[in-house]
């Protein structure tokens, strides 16, 4: 697969610093680790920075965060890991195209909000289930991969590992015909996402207290500008 997808030029040959990366499922013993890497990440996201607090009960409360997630989705075996010599580079989080997506609203509310979350930081547990449940509502009706997050290291950063950890499932959306969707908070990551033929459809606001987002789209075999 990796040497397809380098014929195709969907994938460099070499990470950062001329490192080789593969692209693999998350291990079974990874979670906790790959939750931290995206904390990290998303330290300044300012929806999870409005509903769920800074300091050090918002940082455990953004681990806890992303430990449901991961754990939630890891299963369906499509949380993709960047790993080199140093270990995890980066983490994707991709929901596949028909993965309960007619039942998302609920299914969502279910999956990223957990009991521990709940129990540290109940309001803002409560925000984010009701922005996602929203945001969920307005995805495309028609069959698309979902990309819920996606995190490099930020000393990884603009090195090409966000292409490289994205590229298998955009190949599969290739030749499936299948589209792909996500939400940002960050107007910084519009140009990445264009490069990899997303297009900004809308901007959205459904998380209470919180910014609004941008919605991309990629159509199938759109190349990037």
């Amino acid at each position: 697969m990796r040497r397809l997808l380098q014929r195709r030029g969907l994938l460099p040959s070499a990470g950062p610093r001329g490192e080789e990366l593969t692209i693999v499922p998350l291990r079974r013993a990874e979670p906790r680790r790959a939750a931290r890497l995206l904390a990290r990440v998303f330290a300044a996201d300012p929806v999870l920075s409005a509903c769920l607090g800074g300091g050090r009960r918002g940082a455990l409360a953004r681990r806890l965060f992303f430990s449901e997630i991961l754990a939630a989705e890891r299963a369906a075996g499509h949380v993709y890991a960047a790993r080199g010599r140093g270990g995890l580079a980066g983490v994707a989080v991709w929901r596949p195209p028909g993965d309960g997506q007619a039942r998302a609203p609920t299914r969502l509310r279910d999956r990223v909000v957990g009991a521990a979350l709940r129990g540290l930081c109940p309001g803002g547990a409560r925000r984010l289930s009701q922005g996602f449940a929203a945001a969920a509502a307005l995805h495309p009706a028609e069959p698309h991969w979902y990309l819920a997050f996606v995190g490099v290291e930020p000393n990884l950063q603009r090195a090409g590992v966000g292409t490289l950890l994205l590229a298998p499932v955009l190949a599969l959306a290739d030749r499936d015909r299948v589209p792909c969707y996500l939400e940002t908070p960050f107007p910084g990551t519009h140009g990445f996402y264009r490069r990899l033929g997303f297009q900004l459809v809308a901007e959205i606001a459904p998380f209470p207290r919180a910014p609004s987002v941008s919605v991309m789209l990629r159509a199938p075999g759109t190349t990037g500008s």
